[in-house]
């Protein structure tokens, strides 16, 4: 069996939902990863990736197993600030060493040659009680072009602003923000309909449980637009 490399769930914390208080902003931390954990977690995309060689609308098998986020993005926290960055690598260094995968951890080099910052990605809201979040990288470049909500308005009022999709792998130890699917502004919400919040198989696009399970009744996603799709 192909050994599941490190799939950090965010940045900050190898999370998703497991151990995550709700809040109004988004998520707090109180569970940290163990081996154990990450143990389970990798036996659950091995049988997930074994499912879907037989399942007859899987897509792109041959790529690594992985996960694919759509959600509303949060605030915007820049590399550029040195505070920001070394809270954000120790953080993802000891969650990386807890759950086993040293051999995985980035240099803080190679962390800042594929990235400008982070924000959050809410990946489920209930209005005026909380949501769940991932912590995403911004690629190089890229901070521009995302409408991020402000800190206050998050914090104050649970703003979000441009619906994004957001990808990781096997192949790499972090959430990366794929690309904008509906820009914050006139027409959000009709753009919007056409997609569900939610972290979806990278095979079949089917939902996921909190703990990686396939969720049966779940939504089904298209893998090339990532829409919504009759079951």
């Amino acid at each position: 069996m192909n050994r599941v490399r490190s799939i950090s769930i965010g940045l900050i914390g190898l999370l998703l939902f497991s151990g995550c208080a709700i809040r109004p902003e988004g998520v707090s931390v109180k569970r940290s990863m163990t081996v154990e954990r990450w143990q389970r977690i990798e036996a659950q995309f091995q049988e997930n990736k074994e499912a879907a060689t037989n399942n007859p609308e899987t897509i792109n098998l041959d790529q690594s197993p992985g996960v694919i986020a759509i959600g509303e993005v949060g605030p915007y926290r820049s590399f550029a600030n040195p505070k920001t960055f070394r809270k954000t690598y120790d953080r993802y260094f000891k969650s990386m060493t807890d759950a086993g995968q040293t051999d995985q951890i980035l240099s803080e080099q190679a962390l800042l040659e594929i990235a400008d910052g982070w924000t959050t990605v809410r990946v489920f809201n209930i209005p005026l009680v909380g949501g769940k979040t991932i912590n995403a990288l911004v690629k190089k470049g890229e901070s521009e072009n995302i409408r991020f909500s402000s800190s206050i308005g998050t914090i104050l009022f649970s703003t979000r602003k441009d619906l994004v999709v957001a990808f990781t792998s096997v192949d790499q130890s972090y959430w990366m923000i794929g690309k904008v699917l509906c820009e914050d502004g006139k027409g959000f919400f009709a753009c919007s309909k056409k997609y569900d919040r939610g972290v979806y198989d990278v095979y079949t696009g089917r939902e996921l449980k909190s703990n990686y399970e396939i969720k049966p009744s779940g939504v089904l996603i298209d893998l090339t637009t990532y829409e919504k799709r009759s079951k």
